[in-house]
């Protein structure tokens, strides 16, 4: 089982699979009582040598790392795998140009506004991709079926139904467990408070895997918003609205190889699991 989501090199608040990958990327192979000693005094690290231990097995399982008597190192197999995502997203803003995605290897579609997003995702994306494999979305925060019409909506209804859909969500605050009920209701799963690595939304469709990229100001309007309805009176339609009319740069990446979205799909199935 490949993990397959990308760590926050540069980020000071990675999780502590981040700090494993960025602790060992400097020096390998480590004991796993290194690793530990490592986490406290380069991250604070508070996790305790079991905890430790047992997230060094985890990435055993998902074949990011390799074991012999010397210690833990990175696996090379990984590391192959995450230069050919990244050099695929980086041959997608190298061309910078909308492509048909159903044909072609790579596409690149820029949307303006958080609706039109919404409603390609629905008729183009997942009615146009059905599968017989599960879908999978990974979000930061659930997406809302508001602002669509009743066409939207029913199509919406008919791919939940029809196929196996997952979404796991980064966050879990009061708007987000309202919306994921609502959309169980419509047949999707719906998972929230999950860690993971990658820091983009990311959408499984067949062999398809399609990345969103927000501007940080208008991913910072999405955060302020959904932090602040503690209740249901404190939710307002026109406000949600406004929000995914607004004028913005939404750029989405998509992907087509099996191996990666496949990766995706075994990875997302095996944090559900847990869940269940």
């Amino acid at each position: 089982m490949t993990n397959l989501n990308l760590p926050k090199i540069n980020s000071k608040n990675g999780s502590t699979k981040d700090n494993i990958i960025k602790i060992i990327s400097q020096k390998q192979p480590l004991s796993a009582k290194e690793i530990h000693n490592r986490l406290k005094r380069e991250y604070a690290a508070t996790v305790s040598y079991q905890a430790a231990h047992k997230m060094l097995g985890e990435m055993m399982k998902e074949e990011i790392l390799k074991k012999n008597g010397e210690g833990y190192k990175i696996n090379k197999e990984w590391i192959q795998k995450i230069k050919k995502y990244s050099e695929n997203l980086e041959n997608i803003y190298e061309k910078g140009e909308q492509i048909d995605f159903r044909i072609n290897n790579y596409s690149k579609i820029i949307f303006n506004k958080y609706i039109e997003f919404c409603r390609f995702l629905v008729h183009e994306f997942l009615l146009a991709t059905s599968s017989k494999e599960p879908g999978i979305c990974f979000w930061r925060h659930v997406i809302a079926p508001y602002g669509i019409n009743e066409k939207d909506h029913e199509a919406l209804k008919v791919i939940l139904n029809s196929e196996e859909h997952y979404a796991l969500c980064k966050n879990n605050t009061f708007l987000d467990n309202w919306f994921s009920n609502y959309l169980q209701e419509l047949g999707k799963k719906c998972f929230n408070g999950i860690e993971y690595s990658t820091q983009n939304d990311l959408y499984i469709q067949r062999d398809l895997l399609m990345q969103l990229f927000f501007k940080p100001a208008f991913n910072k309007k999405i955060d302020l918003f959904y932090k602040k309805v503690k209740q249901f009176k404190d939710f307002k339609p026109s406000e949600y609205l406004e929000l995914l009319n607004e004028k913005t740069e939404i750029t989405a990446i998509i992907v087509r190889d099996k191996e990666l979205t496949d990766a995706f799909r075994r990875e997302a199935i095996r944090i559900i699991k847990t869940k269940e």
